[in-house]
């Protein structure tokens, strides 16, 4: 009590959002999950390592060495084929690598 004989009380607290603005920060986009060689693995099917491989390599002579390989595969498959689409789609992925990174 005080010399009045009033208990005293406590000042008035607002909360913490009545006295600070309040700042909204956007909801940054969820990271893609999608991997980079899902595109080539839907049209062409083959091997997620092999496009991975591929799409990560800095390296032109390296791209241009899958490029080949993938090249004298193709021509031994048969058009129409599994296999032959799979061919096709590791030299699109390797020839897309390269013009990325400026091999040619």
């Amino acid at each position: 009590m005080d010399a009045m004989g009033i208990l005293p009380t406590a000042a008035p607290t607002l909360p913490a959002s009545a006295t600070q603005p309040q700042i909204t920060q956007p909801t940054p986009a969820p990271a893609s999950t999608e991997s980079p060689a899902t595109k080539y693995l839907q049209e062409y099917g083959g091997s997620e390592q092999a496009y991975l491989e591929i799409l990560t390599s800095t390296d032109c002579k390296f791209l241009q060495e899958k490029f080949e390989i993938a090249y004298a595969n193709n021509q031994r498959e048969t058009p129409g084929t599994e296999q032959f689409s799979w061919t096709v789609g590791f030299m699109a992925a390797t020839d897309d690598r390269m013009r990325e990174i400026g091999c040619y």
